[in-house]
């Protein structure tokens, strides 16, 4: 048996709604990272979830699971405002993104660099 480089974590999930595709009451989804014993892996913009979340999941299937499209882009978490009116956001709280300008040990962007342009993504949830 070939050893595994990888972790995973699993989920089952109960299906209350499907929008689109097979039609399931339970399923179970694959994340790639988590923690066994001492080991961890830590994957960013990977969901985390937890018993009693809703969300909306766009998910795609491999194998006998399935796994979140894109990552953080395809779950959106489903909650309730102050006022008692249903949100949907996609919770990005969990991206960790670094400016090209400012990452340690960056030798390729300076006086004489041919990058013009350069955007810097903060995340942040529009309701």
């Amino acid at each position: 048996m070939k050893p595994r480089k990888s972790i995973y974590s699993f989920a089952d999930l109960e299906v209350i709604e499907t929008i689109k595709g097979e039609k399931l009451q339970k399923i179970t989804v694959r994340q790639l990272g988590g923690q066994i014993g001492n080991w961890g892996m830590f994957i960013s913009g990977t969901p985390y979830l937890q018993e009693g979340d809703e969300a909306i999941f766009f998910l795609v299937r491999n194998g006998d699971f399935f796994e979140i499209h894109s990552i953080a882009l395809g779950l959106f978490r489903i909650f309730q405002d102050e006022a008692g009116n249903e949100k949907v956001v996609n919770d990005l709280g969990n991206v960790h993104l670094q400016d090209p300008l400012t990452r340690p040990g960056n030798r390729s962007y300076g006086k004489n660099s041919n990058v013009r342009d350069h955007i810097i993504y903060k995340p942040a949830a529009i309701l």
